[in-house]
């Protein structure tokens, strides 16, 4: 880093993420680091090296990080944020000791992944982050690390239910139906039994959904087991859809055609 150079940082404490003793870089001028203060809980720092302090500036900061930490989350199946409270402060000190150092923010409880997967795990994401997506597939993968950090099962279903929408819905009518048998489609293909099963339970999810949706009271009997079948056909579908680079209409034309040609097989 020359001298003479007036740098600033932003830093933002990060939950759910594990590292390697030694840190991660993800870009350039991102890095993840972890405090070396005696803590009984894991700090976990997200520093970026900024030109600027503007408000244009730290927004793009904190796209990147949240972008990273979709794609953490969908790696892991663990939730992973970062606490909106950051700091930004410039560097007299111009070194990489002083770039890269955490200093005494708070940061919340860590879960998730076993140090010896970390390094794996942060890579696999970062390639995964480098990619270009389709806006509608960013936008499930968002909301499914909102299931994620959802503080009780209405909300976490609102957000898959949300997430399959994104990838799977166009029209404004006959959205239950028409959603239900599509996820069931493209997530059970040719097995007739799972893809009954697919389609009953996402019916019944988008069912009670709406019940919180339009009357704003919480449904009954969502338990965690349908949260957990729900979120695995997000996974499933926001998995297969990475593989494509179709878009979202090219994605339902295609469903609806499989649809099609299996009810005049039927008949």
């Amino acid at each position: 880093m020359p001298s003479g150079v007036q740098v600033v940082r932003l830093v933002a404490a990060v939950s759910g993420i594990t590292l390697p003793a030694e840190g991660f870089v993800v870009e350039k001028d991102f890095r993840l680091v972890a405090s070396k203060e005696k803590s009984p809980l894991p700090r976990v720092f997200a520093i970026f090296q900024i030109p600027d302090d503007s408000e244009r500036t730290r927004n793009n900061c904190l796209n990147r990080l949240n972008r990273f930490l979709d794609c953490y989350s969908f790696h892991t199946g663990f939730p992973a944020d970062f606490s909106q409270y950051y700091t930004i402060s410039p560097i007299r000190e111009v070194s990489d000791e002083a770039m890269w150092s955490p200093g005494s923010e708070e940061v919340r409880v860590h879960i998730g992944v076993a140090p010896d997967h970390a390094r794996g795990v942060l890579s696999g994401s970062v390639d995964m982050c480098g990619r270009h997506y389709q806006e509608y597939l960013q936008n499930a993968l968002t909301f499914y690390r909102r299931s994620l950090l959802a503080r009780t099962n209405d909300e976490a279903l609102i957000d898959l239910i949300t997430a399959l929408e994104s990838m799977f819905s166009l029209e404004s009518q006959e959205i239950r139906y028409r959603l239900s048998l599509r996820v069931a489609c493209f997530v059970a293909g040719v097995d007739t039994k799972l893809r009954k099963q697919v389609y009953d339970t996402v019916h019944e999810m988008y069912g009670k959904r709406n019940k919180i949706i339009h009357s704003g009271k919480s449904t009954d009997g969502v338990t965690f087991s349908e949260i957990g079948t729900l979120r695995d056909f997000v996974r499933i579908s926001i998995s297969k859809l990475i593989a494509t680079s179709q878009t979202k209409k090219g994605v339902v034309a295609g469903i609806d055609s499989v649809i099609i040609k299996w009810r005049m097989t039927d008949t």
